[in-house]
């Protein structure tokens, strides 16, 4: 028998019930579906008129149209839809006649699910197994997200998937109310760790289930995995907090005992040394049946309101014993203004009104106006003294500063007095005064300040004679100077300045572009303002045009001056006529223009000759019948030639490096040194011997320049010797810090060289030899422009006679 529930029964209760239980209804529907499905296709094989077969299918149709709060949907493998029952119209809202023949994607998929729906609907129809119950996000009619636990599973015909039916169970107000939970928990979390007080959880058993984050802060746990853990077992992950740990423990045993809300005051110390003191409620929780629940723990930091009873307490205590210490403290303080005004390096005079006696001489007064310190007194005045004005003229008495606060109330600053004294000695003083007045405003006295500015005078008199000095200076220079404002005003020139521009006289004021360039706007390269904007000394050549039309040049420096927070206040330009040089410039310019002219013409002119001498050599070498000493004697000039040709051309590749002309290439130093090897070889009348010998590969970047350094070393080894010679030569690759590098070691046992002329072999003054070649100092030029080096040390250590090794290294690269 089946049971048709009705499609309006109550929403809610379907949505109260667990994840489990709607995941299990939905499998036993889904069976009971498939039982059913598969009755409905086992009647296409019974005739119309079995009764059996027709109930299956009407009772499948019911099942699926009358199924309560599951929307049931049938579609094909692309989503279109055949069957949608009673339910999936109140969830999505639309009627089984608008959802019929759409696809269900378009319908109450969400877009950015539609892919992994349409891959669920794939693997159905390849694998032919249901999909797990999930939870899918979808949309309704009227544009809600519905929330549904959601199980789809294929119906098998002929075998294959011939539809697969979907079943959705509505749970968006238990994700909903899921949600909101969330939220409200999380809010509660937060307002918890928020709070400036301890906050804690513990079960019966006293393990902790949760805490703020200033309990974790207060005992140093944040990294601990304190939940489910003991006070005394979180008391071994803190060798500083165990203690305040057991003694928690201690008290949270005592509320337990008591089995009510309970008040303690614990302390805690602190690593600073410190120690905190919280007013702690702890409230036990027990089962109906008495077993112990949990502990709820929070604590308020009263460390603050304790030290403030503690520090009231003490201020009554200290109160009675400051009164008493006030009127001494009055009186020291009379006795410490006097000292104070007693040391004082200026003069105090006080004076009190109606009868003007002087009541107090300060020792500096005395000293000031001419008295002994030693017989200062309160009630004794120095001796005669007269006080001036600065053109010399008596100052009266009624104009003095004392005199006048005491008779006018008037406040007096800084008048300049010359004081006579008694012995005759003169000071030049700043007096100062001000009245006294009592609460009334009535004048009761009048005190006067005396300031000795005898040798600040004197100093300012030095000052404007060294400003006339550095005056002198300044016009003396012969360079120009011009001192501009950060806008490019002038403010200042020497006499250089305008005598260069005298049509713009005068300078002051103007703009240094508009008075030296006759310019609207500064130049273009102005180096003032790169000074102004870098804060660094800046320099360039600018033109200036004489009175006789001719240009000139002027070397131009620019010092900016800052203030403390380094922002320029002005600029100091200093300028220098450099026309002369500029004019020798030109004309060395010209002159090496014209030596290399000379250069090309001889060069050119010589190779000319060589090419005709060594093809008529050549020529008599290929058709003349010479004997071997015959041959030999055409051949030495051959090679001469042809040295000399190589020469001129290496002496072109020179002047290119030095123009940067020649251009750097990948050389195999090997390679060069074998092709360098047959040259010296076989030398008529001499017995030499050259071994190579190559313990790698190694490459450089050079110009074939190169080719002559190898040469030249070569070449000098046989130069400087006689008779038998044999000759070493080693190709190594060397590392020295994190660099490669090629080593070419060249030796030779000939007479060797004295450590003497070692130190002085690739200088300049031997730049040129008595032979061809480029010479060892241009070798040790060349060798540093490959960034390499060059040098020289005895065949055998400590025994120059015994032959000579050159070392060329140069940086290596990769092939």
């Amino acid at each position: 028998m089946v049971v048709i529930l009705s499609p309006y029964r109550s929403k809610k209760k379907d949505e109260d019930k667990t994840k489990a239980q709607l995941i299990e209804e939905l499998e036993q529907l889904r069976e009971r579906i498939k039982e059913l499905k598969d009755s409905d296709n086992g009647s296409e094989q019974i005739s119309s008129g079995n009764i059996a077969g027709y109930n299956d299918q009407s009772l499948f149709k019911t099942v699926i149209e009358n199924t309560p709060m599951v929307a049931i949907q049938g579609y094909d493998r692309g989503g279109v839809i055949y069957h949608w029952n009673r339910a999936s119209e109140y969830i999505y809202g639309y009627s089984a006649e608008e959802a019929i023949g759409k696809r269900i994607q378009d319908l109450i998929v969400i877009d950015e699910d539609v892919e992994a729906f349409e891959r669920t609907v794939r693997d159905i129809s390849e694998t032919g197994k249901p999909t797990q119950c999930s939870l899918w996000k979808l949309k309704a009619r009227n544009g809600d997200m519905v929330w549904t636990y959601s199980s789809m599973f294929p119906v098998i015909e002929h075998d294959r998937v011939a539809e697969i039916f979907c079943m959705d169970v509505d749970v968006t107000r238990s994700k909903k109310m899921e949600e909101s939970l969330r939220e409200q928990e999380e809010q509660l979390r937060t307002l918890i760790n928020a709070m400036p007080d301890i906050v804690c959880f513990k079960d019966g058993e006293g393990r902790w289930l949760e805490a703020n984050a200033f309990d974790l802060r207060l005992f140093d746990i944040e990294n601990v995995p304190y939940k489910g853990k003991t006070d005394s077992e979180l008391a071994e992950h803190s060798g500083f907090y165990r203690d305040a740990f057991l003694m928690c423990e201690e008290t949270d045993e005592k509320a337990w005992r008591a089995g009510a809300t309970g008040h303690e005051e614990e302390t805690i110390p602190k690593p600073d040394g410190s120690v905190m003191t919280f007013d702690t409620i702890k409230v036990p929780l027990f089962y109906p049946d008495g077993r112990r629940k949990g502990l709820v723990v929070i604590g308020r930091d009263i460390t603050d309101r304790k030290r403030a009873e503690e520090q009231l307490k003490s201020a009554y205590e200290d109160l009675e014993k400051r009164v008493e210490e006030r009127t001494g403290e009055l009186a020291r303080a009379r006795n410490t203004l006097k000292a104070m005004l007693d040391t004082l390096p200026i003069g105090i005079v006080m004076s009190e009104a109606g009868t003007e006696r002087i009541t107090y001489f300060s020792p500096g007064a005395l000293k000031i106006l001419g008295g002994h310190i030693m017989a200062a007194s309160q009630d004794m005045e120095p001796g005669p003294y007269d006080f001036f004005e600065v053109d010399g003229s008596p100052l009266p008495v009624g104009e003095r500063p004392l005199q006048r606060s005491l008779r006018t109330g008037a406040y007096v600053q800084n008048v300049e007095v010359i004081v006579r004294r008694k012995d005759g000695s003169t000071v030049t003083a700043l007096i100062s005064s001000a009245p006294v007045k009592d609460a009334n405003g009535n004048i009761i006295a009048a005190v006067s300040s005396i300031s000795d500015v005898t040798e600040l005078r004197r100093a300012d008199k030095a000052l404007k004679e060294n400003e006339r000095f550095l005056e002198n200076v300044f016009e003396g220079i012969q360079d120009g100077i011009s001192i501009l404002d950060k806008d490019m005003n002038i403010l200042r020139v020497n006499h250089a300045m305008k005598k260069w521009y005298p049509d713009m006289v005068p300078l002051e004021g103007k703009k240094c572009y508009q008075a030296y360039h006759k310019r609207t706007i500064h130049c273009e390269k102005c180096p003032t303002i790169k000074a102004i904007k870098t804060r660094a000394l800046q320099s360039d050549v600018v033109p200036i045009a004489r009175e006789d039309g001719s240009t000139g040049w002027l070397e131009l420096y620019a010092f900016p001056l800052t203030d403390r927070a380094g922002n320029v206040t002005s600029i100091i330009e200093h300028v220098r006529d450099i026309t002369s040089r500029k004019q020798a410039e030109e004309q060395l310019v010209e002159a090496k223009a014209q030596a290399e002219l000379y250069l090309d013409l001889m060069g050119h002119d010589i190779n000319n000759m060589n090419q005709i001498a060594l093809g008529f050599l050549e020529l008599a070498l290929g058709t003349l019948d010479l004997n071997k000493e015959e041959k030999q004697l055409i051949s030495k000039p051959l090679e001469a030639i042809e040295s000399s040709t190589r020469l001129i051309d290496n002496v072109r590749k020179l002047q290119k490096v030095k123009e940067g002309g020649l251009k750097l290439h990948d050389i195999d130093v090997g390679e060069m040194v074998r092709k360098i090897i047959p040259r010296y070889s076989d030398i008529v009348g001499r017995d030499i011997t050259i071994d190579f010998t190559a313990g790698c590969e190694c490459n450089v970047k050079a110009n074939d320049l190169l080719d002559d350094v190898y040469a030249n070393v070569i070449g000098n080894a046989i130069k400087h010797s006689t008779g038998r010679l044999a000759i070493d030569i080693h190709l190594d690759r060397v590392k020295i810090g994190e660099r490669d590098y090629c080593m070419v070691t060249v030796e030779d046992d000939g007479p060797g060289i004295p450590d003497e002329r070692k130190a002085r072999l690739f200088s300049r003054s031997l730049k040129r030899t008595s032979g061809k070649g480029l010479g060892l100092y241009l070798i040790k030029m060349l060798a540093e422009d490959f960034h390499g080096k060059v040098w020289v040390e005895d065949r055998v250590p400590g025994d120059h006679t015994k032959g000579a090794r050159f070392m060329i290294m140069l940086p290596a690269i990769e092939k």
